[in-house]
């Protein structure tokens, strides 16, 4: 059998409290996580594509759309606070059992970005290749303002998100550092990074830079998606 060195993964919790369901809600036909698992199938470079979830609904929807969904994800990888640590590593010790290998990279599509164009995951693909010495990759788009200019509540009264200088919190934006904010598009996992470092990213984690990305968090993000991929497949 040919060996999976680029793995296509999706993690999908049926728990979302911000948008009830959110994994198999409607956008123009198909259910949200559909997206992601045809993105990662249309990839020139993914081996194959799995999606890890906990609800049985959500698998099944992926296996109607392509992915392999070999397990259901024990429950306590799939809470409110479990990090993607927890259950990519679960994936891996499963695949590792099945294969008795690891992949080389695990490229992660976050189901609540659905709004991609496969030729720029490739081009990621390509990018952390060819950069050895990067120890992961992250999708960012840049961002209109600096958290710099953030507030935070004390309870009563708005004090400065970073550091206690109010003057930087209404200084003009364009005075302040340039801001990439990560998005989901794509995120590139390399295995020898789990190995050598502990974690997913490492410290060398290459910035990618897509077109402004919605991240469907709450209901608002929903519609304005819905809106977006409507006029996307207008165009095509």
């Amino acid at each position: 059998m040919k060996k999976q060195k680029i793995v296509g993964i999706i993690g999908a919790r049926g728990g979302s409290k911000g948008v009830p369901g959110k994994n198999l809600r409607d956008i123009c036909g198909q259910p949200l996580i559909s997206y992601s698992v045809l993105d990662s199938i249309r990839s020139k470079y993914i081996d194959e594509t799995y999606l890890s979830t906990d609800d049985t609904d959500i698998a099944n929807e992926g296996i109607k759309y392509g992915a392999k969904v070999p397990f259901i994800r024990p429950s306590e990888f799939a809470t409110d606070t479990a990090t993607d640590k927890d259950w990519i590593t679960h994936f891996l010790k499963w695949f590792h059992n099945e294969y008795e290998y690891f992949p080389e990279y695990l490229v992660l599509l976050r189901p609540t970005t659905p709004i991609r164009d496969v030729e720029l995951i490739d081009k990621a693909i390509e990018t952390i290749i060819a950069n050895p010495d990067a120890t992961s990759l992250k999708s960012v788009h840049d961002f209109p303002e600096s958290p710099e200019k953030w507030y935070k509540s004390n309870g009563k009264f708005l004090v400065p998100l970073i550091g206690n200088d109010f003057d930087v919190c209404n200084a003009p934006r364009q005075s302040l550092d340039k801001i990439q904010k990560p998005n989901g598009y794509v995120d590139i996992i390399k295995f020898n990074t789990i190995l050598l470092h502990k974690d997913l990213w490492g410290k060398k984690i290459l910035a990618f830079t897509t077109p402004y990305s919605v991240e469907v968090d709450i209901e608002e993000d929903l519609t304005l998606v819905k809106e977006l991929m409507r006029i996307r497949i207008d165009r095509s």
